[in-house]
């Protein structure tokens, strides 16, 4: 394997995130166990900040405002 192949691979296994070995059943942290840094972006409903989460640098999404129930449904459709 060339070496930018082998580094590529390297790399992509670092940026995996084992969710058993943080002791998550699922992809939802409660917000109490994490320490929000600096924002990063922002889109149409949700602002996104660098955050900490046991000692490990993490991406987190907070929803801005009110959301109405037919915003609300509107984004997870989006997600389908």
């Amino acid at each position: 394997m060339p070496d930018k192949e082998k580094e590529k691979e390297k790399e992509n296994e670092d940026l995996e995130l084992d969710l058993e070995s943080l002791g998550l059943e699922d992809r939802e942290i409660p917000p109490e166990k994490l320490t929000k840094l600096e924002k990063i972006g922002s889109g149409g409903f949700k602002d996104v900040f660098i955050g900490k989460f046991k000692n490990r640098k993490i991406a987190i999404s907070e929803f801005r405002g009110q959301l109405s129930a037919s915003k609300f449904l509107e984004t997870l459709s989006l997600k389908e």
